[in-house]
């Protein structure tokens, strides 16, 4: 299997802490499942998979936990990801 990263950023509409909006950028760990794709497979809707998160409120400095979804292919996974911070 090859694995790979990508930097990725996600939106916290409601702040539980602060009720405001924030992004962060997570880290993905991804990686490529061999198959054999069909013309079907090239326009699939993505998957959505379940993440839980502990993301830091920059205004109270209080940390959250809260679930979020990444996109995943029939040839691309996601199989973990952390918080890096908030994105810029």
């Amino acid at each position: 299997m090859h694995h790979y990263e990508t930097d990725e950023v996600i939106e916290i509409e409601s702040c539980p802490e602060c009720q405001k909006t924030h992004s962060y950028k997570l880290k993905v760990r991804r990686y490529l499942v061999p198959t054999y794709m069909s013309e079907s497979d090239f326009g699939a809707k993505p998957i959505l998979k379940q993440f839980t998160f502990t993301f830091p409120c920059p205004n109270t400095k209080k940390d959250f936990e809260t679930s979020c979804t990444l996109e995943e292919t029939a040839t691309e996974k996601a199989e973990d990801a952390e918080v890096i911070g908030l994105a810029d």
